[in-house]
């Protein structure tokens, strides 16, 4: 790793009490451990702040994408800098990486119910190997990375936990798309007319998406949205194209022609797979809304 990285660390202010008893400002009392999964609603006291949320991961590939290293920088309350750093893989060649949510430690401490306080942080790292094997398999790698964070120091802890398989094809020249939501990995290659729905927990996999036409409609991107809604869209500038959208539980909510996708809040979408429609689409034609839920019938007279 090039260049020279400086970590500047703060000194803790002291506060005089009666008595003359000097307690440093940055301490904390903690008695207890629960573990809270980042965003998770908190009754009756303010939420915990993620102890990591000062903190940045950067990756970058070496090796012609046969391996990528990574390096935590950012700030604590008391220093900033760059804190870890370490390498993933070797592999046949990283086609796609993505972090899962994080999930956090609660510190429970007398003043909780005000201030809660985090140390621990940890999610996975998914990567997709797509050219695996023989050089056209694919599989995906799963890591845990943990940061525990104090007041002067991130601590990084990153292993491989598990690897698998996909019934997907690479090869020289492949592209991978990957997004997902808090429950879901959705991936697959340009070679492919069908991507994968992976259970982040259990790593099961199902086939979705496909579409039949006069010519193979392979599948040309993945988007994901905030709210966690996935598109899946197949062909690209070719004349034949469709898209499915699947709600934060995994599950279809609409499927329709052209190459349609969702915008994310983070990261821009490349053009270099979405085809382009000759005119204005018929929007109108999708323009339709039932209830879930029927309304109910009220009384005469109320």
């Amino acid at each position: 790793m090039s260049g020279i990285r400086i970590k500047r660390t703060l000194v803790c202010a002291s506060l005089l009490l009666a008595g003359g008893a000097i307690v440093p400002v940055c301490a904390q009392e903690a008695v207890a451990v629960t573990t809270q999964a980042a965003g998770a609603a908190r009754v009756g006291i303010f939420a915990p702040v993620n102890p990591d949320s000062t903190l940045f991961t950067t990756y970058s590939f070496y090796n012609t994408y046969t391996n990528i290293s990574w390096v935590v920088c950012g700030s604590t309350k008391q220093s900033e800098g760059c804190y870890a750093s370490g390498n993933l893989g070797p592999y046949g060649h990283a086609g796609a990486v993505i972090e899962g949510t994080e999930a956090f430690d609660v510190l429970v401490g007398s003043n909780m119910s005000s201030n809660p306080q985090t140390n621990t942080a940890t999610r996975k790292i998914f990567v997709v190997d797509d050219a695996d094997g023989d050089g056209t398999g694919v599989k995906l790698y799963v890591y845990t990375k943990t940061d525990v964070v104090s007041a002067s120091f991130d601590t990084v802890n990153v292993t491989l936990t598990n690897t698998v398989s996909l019934p997907l094809t690479g090869g020289v020249n492949t592209k991978t798309f990957m997004a997902a939501d808090d429950n879901f990995l959705f991936i697959g290659t340009n070679r492919g007319q069908t991507a994968l729905r992976i259970d982040k927990t259990s790593l099961a996999m199902t086939q979705v998406g496909g579409f039949s036409g006069p010519e193979p409609i392979y599948l040309s991107s993945i988007t994901a949205d905030k709210y966690g809604y996935v598109a899946v869209s197949f062909g690209g500038l070719g004349l034949y194209s469709g898209f499915y959208v699947f709600d934060p539980n995994g599950n279809g909510s609409e499927d329709g022609g052209g190459s349609n996708f969702v915008a994310g809040t983070q990261n821009g979408i490349t053009t270099t797979n979405l085809s382009s429609a000759a005119g204005i689409p018929n929007l109108a034609s999708r323009m339709k809304v039932h209830f879930t839920t029927p309304a109910q019938k009220k009384a005469a007279g109320n």
